[in-house]
């Protein structure tokens, strides 16, 4: 949890790292917006008496959901589909009745950040993500992150600080993409 605590205080402190990817090639080398990529295991390379053959893997192979990559590769481990134990004693836990579904809180339960992952690249091009979700962002951005993937489908934590700063050096920019209309006596 230190390391990817101090790695997001790095890039939160200096965006130099973003650097938007050569995204030429075969567009499914880096994903679309549903997060699809294609599985380059997709087949098997069998030896049989010096002929290799490939053989394709069953299809229904097990996707491992964005949140558990992220708290795994943060160092926790799962103890079921809605909570996520580090050793220090930190929870990564299912809020359904929060706008950010998972929280990170504290041995006592107390919220530390709130996480809203979404199967996405940014630096492969745009994502949409709900206004009440930007607002919270911009509004508390030490509490709020998006989790996303990066182009090698690893997770990566957008704090709601980096997201910031990467809007005011205009290496992102946010396009509201609809509004609520209410009229007052309806």
């Amino acid at each position: 949890m230190e390391g990817q605590k101090e790695a997001n205080k790095l890039q939160t402190e200096d965006t130099s790292f973003w650097k938007k990817p050569n995204l030429e090639g075969n567009p499914a080398d880096f994903g679309d917006v549903h997060g699809k990529v294609e599985d380059p295991s997709s087949t098997m390379e069998i030896e049989t008496s010096g002929v290799v053959e490939h053989h394709p893997v069953h299809p229904e192979h097990k996707v491992i959901p964005l949140i558990e990559r992220f708290a795994t590769a943060s160092g926790f481990f799962k103890v079921s589909d809605q909570k996520y134990k580090h050793p220090d004693g930190e929870s990564i836990i299912k809020n359904l009745e929060s706008r950010f579904p998972w929280e990170l809180v504290d041995e006592s339960g107390n919220r530390i950040k709130s996480y809203y992952p979404k199967e996405c690249c940014l630096r492969a091009g745009s994502i949409e993500i709900p206004a009440d979700v930007w607002n919270l962002l911009e509004e508390d951005p030490i509490h709020y992150s998006l989790i996303l993937i990066e182009a090698d489908r690893t997770s990566f934590e957008y704090t709601g600080e980096l997201l910031i700063k990467l809007k005011q050096k205009g290496d992102i920019t946010l396009f509201p993409a609809s509004y609520t209309i209410l009229a007052k006596d309806r």
